[in-house]
């Protein structure tokens, strides 16, 4: 796979998408793709679609940056799927410390293990996973 098209449902995750991306965007075998962001905030989803643009120069990459406010057409075709907002906010977010715990998972949240609510699910566009 030398390009991929990614959708972000909460790409205006100003808190998540600087490090997320960026691990996309060390991916050497990907060249390019599209990446899809979508965010009813359009400051801070413009803002992480200029960063993205940015980090097309900086890392030789032609990802399209599309910023799209109909989730459908933003999941269509698309090879990952990628959620990071955080519905409820600090309320909820006890449930990602608290919860987990209980089930003997201790590290439920951080930047590289993610949370019960913060990971990248493959779409099925091939008709195999």
């Amino acid at each position: 796979m030398n390009s991929m098209i990614l959708t972000v449902i909460g790409g205006g995750s100003v808190n998540w998408m600087r490090n997320l991306m960026r691990d996309v965007y060390l991916i050497d075998e990907l060249e390019g793709g599209e990446i899809r962001l979508v965010d009813p905030n359009l400051e801070h989803v413009q803002a992480v679609a200029g960063m993205l643009n940015r980090f097309n120069e900086l890392r030789g990459k032609s990802y399209r940056i599309r910023v799209m406010d109909d989730r459908q057409e933003a999941l269509s075709g698309a090879d990952f799927v990628m959620t990071t907002f955080s519905p409820g906010a600090m309320d909820a977010f006890w449930n990602d410390l608290e919860l987990p715990i209980q089930y003997g998972i201790r590290q439920p949240v951080s930047m590289t293990v993610g949370s019960v609510r913060h990971f990248g699910v493959p779409s099925n566009r091939s008709g195999r996973l």
